[in-house]
This record gives structure tokens, C-alpha cells and sequence, in this order.
């Protein structure tokens, strides 16, 4: 029975692995369109923005939006450097997008191999904590969508997650091949996002408060001077290649715009995904604080704490991300997220493995008495959610996981009523033993639930509208000459797999539009500065694919006279002679 036993555990983490596996291969499959009998691979429409730099510098016309155009319009330098690398390959453009997202699929696999290691040391090597933060971690739908739909989320949270995990090990051993690795990974993650200055700087601190080696100020004033370097050359790089020194889209999403502004959106998107999503796993983290301050393993918690809060207050301070209506962390939020899952799991296992029973009942019903309410609160307000599913699903499949819970807490209360530990039977093993896994289950559940239930009828947010957009891209590719221009507000895949001069009439790869004044219509991150008249006047597009605003009248009279409407609401110029016949009778 022991071998038995041991074999079963021996396979749980190959299944978490290979279960992992199964599932992103299937989620990418569902994200290609024949197109021509040809399978195309999509990705996310900034991510294509991110591929359009990266095959226009595999092609040797530099890191350019626009050939001959240096706006820098990216802000995930080392990923368009990857994506570059992946366009040196003898491979067709439909199929790149494929590899990054195979690309996306082995970070997601090392970085739960990653958390794997940090629940090893923060739990004591507890198989229940490290098995838990595996398992959400693989299965977190934010992680997921956002790293397999190509952007850099995921290569920053494996990034970020490595840097945790050799800063618990030089607390062990201040050895020298770790700090090399520590040096070269924070300078790593600079590269990939600039911002996460703010990540690496609260790492730093706290690997400087943790630690006491022999040379210790030197170190950090090494790793401090590596970090000034970086920064210098970055900006140089910028300002030499650019003439600018910020990334377009801080000034297209920070200047002009008060940060009144940005902290209330900041603020309620936040509170919206908090409330809504986050809250479940963050209340067992607030339980175990409460109730174990001793514990010897409490301190390595505060870096995962710190690393979550500190993305959380980031989100807040740019105002949040401009897809919040998304039911799920948003692109700044999850790469704190496998930190906060493995405080999560070693928060399950503290307070229902080493708690009196008489505690266990107290936070049974404390967790029991949330999800009614936020179930209650859900149905009576008339969830978006509730709405969007149009039925009972979403209520059913929650209300039956915690009625069930409900039915558990009340054997447990019966079966470990005593304070003594007692086992009395089977039965007893069996609920002691089930309750803390359904309990996880639970909280899962209502974290991910309506992001895969929306994932599994209509596939994921955006893949739709990635597909057309692709599509599209493809027929002007095809139906217009190599002289013909297009303007688009969605600037990801028409530009890529059209291969046309394209005009951003949202200001990403314009200087322009990103230095002017926001509209005063409403904030929308990355979305709220335009001037659609001095685009299309100045540029001259063959085609005016979307307009992300009603055009106003001097707009309208300039289009009325030099562009006409298709039924699809596309503009094309009169007198183009760039555009085919056969395109407009498609339109």
C-alpha cells in the first residue's frame, strides 16, 4: 500500500504538468482562421503591435513601426527582440504568431516549475501548499489568456517569480553563482518592461533587509551602479534611435491627463476585480496573518505580499488597463498573482492542518458566510456576469460547490467538535482531509469560473475581433498595391499581415497624437488622445478601416468631400488607385 501510495504522489506533478500542456495547446488551436486554405495563427491586437516592430527589424529596417518612421511605440524591448528572432525563421508570417504562443506555453510551464520551488521553501516542502500553488497557477485564466495571446506578461511573471526564488535562496547561501543570476535577472526584467523599475526596486529593498553577507554594501552598490548603467543606456539607446526619452506611450498615456484622473479609474477598476475576483483568495492570506504572527516561515510571506501589493498600487496609479471589463486581472495585476496563489495555498494549509477545530469552524463559516453574500449580492444586482451567460450557469455551478462546502462544514463541526484532534473513524479522515481541497476548490471556482465558462461557449475575449481584423489585414494584403495606406484605430493585425503603410489614429506610433491634449470625452488608458482630422488630412490613407469616435463636423464635411462611406462603415479615398476593384465589391 506504501509503494502504491508514494507512486500516486510521484505522478501529481507530470499530470499538473502534462494536464497543462493539453489544455494551452487546445486554447491556441482555437485561436487560428483559414484564410485562402491557409491556417492563420492570431494574437492579441497589441501583441501584433509588438510583431510589426519585431518583423520590420528581422527585415533590417530597424525597430520601426513604419519603415523610416522611429516612433517607439512597444514597451517590452527583450519580447520584440524575441518575436524578431522568431521572424529569422524560414517560416511564413501566418505561422509566427503560432510560435509565440508556443513560446507562451513553455514559460507557463517553467514558471509553474518556478512556483513549484517558492512553495517548496515558503511551506517547508508541504505537498498540499506546493501542489495547490502548481496547480492554480498552471490553470489561472488571467496567466493564461494573457501570456498565450502573446504579450509579455508571462516572460515578466517567470522573470519576476525567478528573481523570488533566488533571493530565498541567497538568504540561504549568499553564494556568488546565485547573486550573478539575481544581477543578470533583475537587469532581464528592466528589459522587458521598463516600469517594472517599481517590482525589481521593492526586491532589492527587501533582499537588502534579508540578508547580511560578508560584503554586503558593496554588493548592493554594484547591483545599484548595473541598474544606473541600464537605465542610462536604455535612455541613451532611446533618445539617439528615438530623439525622445520615454516610450511614445508614456507620454500617450501619462502626459496631459491628471493623476486625479487616472487614480479614480485606478481606484474603481481595481476595487471592481477586488471585490469581484481577488477577494476569495485574499481572505485566507488575511486569516493567516491574523493568526499566525510566530510562524518561523512568516517572513519570507512578506516579499509575496509586497511584490502583490505593489503591482495592485501600480495598476492603480496608471489608472488601470484599458480592457477592465474583462472578467479578469488585468496585464499589471497578474504578474503578482502566482505570488498571491502560493500565499493563498500555505494560508489553506496553516489554518485548516495546524488550527484548533474549534478556529477551523470559525473560518469555515467566515469563508461560507462570503461566497452566500457575494452570491446573494451578485443575484440581487443583477450581475453583468449573470446577464452575459443568460441563464442560471454561473448561479447553479457556484451555488451548488458552496452548499456543498456547507454540508462539510457542518459534518466537520460534528466529527472534531473537541478542541483534541481525535480521530474518530474513516469518515472523520475523509472530511479532515477533503474539506481544505474544497474549500480551495471553491475559492478557484469564483475566481475563474466565468472566464472559462464565457471561454468554453464563446472562446476568449477579443479572438473573434483578432480574427477579423486578421483577415482583413490579409485581403489588403492582397487587394491593394504595396503604395496603398491604411488608418486604423485597432493598429495590430491589419498593419502586420497587410505589410502596408499604416496611420495610428490613437497616437501609439504617432509623436503627435501622443503629446497632444487627451479628449475631454472620457479616459480610457492608451485610448483618449486623438485628432482624427490631422491624420487623415496629413497622411492621406487609401482606407479608413474604424474609427474609434463618431467623426465630428469638420471631419465629417472633410470625408463627405474626399472619401466614400462603404456599407461596412470603411472609408476609401475617391480616385485611389491603390485599392482593387474586386476588394471594394467584397466590402
Amino acid at each position: 500500500m506504501k509503494n502504491i501510495s508514494s507512486g500516486l504522489k510521484s505522478l501529481i506533478f507530470p499530470t499538473i504538468i502534462l494536464s497543462s500542456v493539453f489544455f494551452y495547446a487546445y486554447f491556441i488551436f482555437r485561436n487560428s482562421v483559414s484564410i485562402n486554405d491557409v491556417s492563420y495563427f492570431t494574437l492579441f491586437d497589441d501583441a501584433m503591435i509588438s510583431m510589426r516592430y519585431a518583423k520590420n527589424f528581422a527585415a533590417g529596417a530597424g525597430l520601426v513601426w513604419n519603415p523610416n518612421e522611429f516612433v517607439e511605440g512597444y514597451t517590452n524591448f527583450l519580447w520584440v527582440i524575441w518575436m524578431a528572432i522568431l521572424h529569422l525563421l524560414p517560416l511564413d508570417q501566418s505561422k509566427i504568431p503560432l510560435l509565440v504562443s508556443l513560446s507562451g506555453m513553455i514559460i507557463l510551464i517553467l514558471n509553474v516549475l518556478v512556483v513549484r520551488s517558492i512553495a517548496e521553501k515558503i511551506s517547508g516542502n508541504s505537498r498540499f501548499v506546493v501542489t495547490l500553488s502548481m496547480v492554480f497557477t498552471a490553470f489561472f485564466y488571467g496567466l493564461v489568456y494573457w501570456t498565450l495571446r502573446g504579450m509579455e506578461v508571462g516572460i515578466l511573471t517567470l522573470t519576476v517569480n525567478y528573481i523570488i526564488l533566488l533571493i530565498f535562496r541567497l538568504q540561504e547561501n549568499f553564494s556568488r553563482k546565485d547573486v550573478v543570476k539575481f544581477v543578470i535577472s533583475v537587469l532581464c526584467c528592466l528589459l522587458i518592461r521598463a516600469d517594472s523599475i517599481f517590482i525589481v526596486s521593492f526586491l532589492i529593498v527587501y533582499l537588502y533587509s534579508t540578508v547580511d553577507p560578508p560584503d554586503k554594501k558593496k554588493f548592493f552598490l554594484l547591483l545599484f551602479a548595473a541598474l544606473i548603467l541600464l537605465l542610462l543606456a536604455q535612455t541613451t539607446f532611446r533618445y539617439i534611435y528615438y530623439d525622445d526619452l520615454f516610450p511614445n506611450t508614456y507620454y500617450l498615456k501619462l502626459t496631459g491627463i491628471p493623476l486625479i484622473y487616472r487614480l479614480e479609474r485606478g481606484i474603481h477598476v481595481f476595487g471592481n476585480i477586488f471585490f469581484a475576483r481577488l477577494l476569495p483568495i485574499i481572505i485566507p492570506v488575511i486569516l493567516y496573518l491574523s493568526f499566525f504572527r510566530k510562524d518561523p516561515l512568516r517572513k519570507r510571506t512578506y516579499c509575496l505580499l509586497g511584490l502583490f501589493t505593489i503591482v495592485c498600487i501600480y495598476s492603480v496609479y496608471v489608472g488601470g488597463d484599458a480592457w477592465e471589463w474583462m472578467p479578469y486581472t488585468n496585464r499589471y495585476i497578474t504578474v503578482g498573482i502566482p505570488a498571491l496563489i502560493i500565499l493563498f495555498s500555505m494560508s489553506i494549509y496553516k489554518l485548516f492542518y495546524e488550527l484548533n477545530p474549534g478556529k477551523i469552524f470559525f473560518i469555515s463559516g467566515t469563508l461560507i458566510s462570503f461566497y452566500l453574500l457575494m452570491i446573494i449580492t451578485f443575484f440581487l444586482n443583477n450581475s453583468p456576469e449573470y446577464k452575459i451567460i443568460h441563464g442560471k450557469l454561473w448561479v447553479d455551478k457556484t451555488t451548488l460547490i458552496t452548499l456543498s462546502s456547507v454540508c462539510l462544514i457542518i459534518l466537520l463541526y460534528f466529527f472534531i467538535k473537541r478542541k483534541n484532534d481525535t480521530p474518530r473513524g474513516k469518515l472523520y479522515l475523509v472530511i479532515k482531509n477533503l474539506y481544505p481541497v474544497i474549500i480551495s476548490l471553491t475559492m478557484f471556482s469564483i475566481v475563474n469560473q466565468y472566464a472559462y465558462l464565457t471561454w468554453s461557449m464563446k472562446n476568449a475575449f477579443y479572438v473573434d475581433l483578432d480574427i477579423n481584423k486578421t483577415v482583413m489585414g490579409v485581403k489588403i494584403s492582397e487587394k491593394t498595391s504595396e503604395d496603398a495606406r491604411i488608418a486604423v484605430s485597432l493598429a495590430g493585425s491589419e498593419p502586420y499581415f497587410s505589410n502596408r503603410y499604416s496611420i495610428d489614429l490613437l497616437g501609439k506610433m504617432d509623436k503627435y497624437i501622443a503629446k497632444s491634449k487627451p479628449s475631454d470625452e472620457f479616459y480610457l488608458p492608451g485610448h483618449s488622445k486623438w485628432d482624427y482630422y490631422y491624420s487623415i488630412s496629413t497622411y492621406n490613407p487609401d482606407l479608413i478601416l474604424e474609427l474609434f469616435q463618431k467623426p465630428d463636423d469638420k471631419l465629417q464635411n472633410f470625408l463627405d468631400s474626399n472619401y466614400l462611406l462603404l456599407p461596412n462603415n470603411i472609408y476609401l479615398k475617391k480616385g485611389s488607385t491603390s485599392v482593387s476593384k474586386n476588394l471594394i465589391e467584397k466590402f
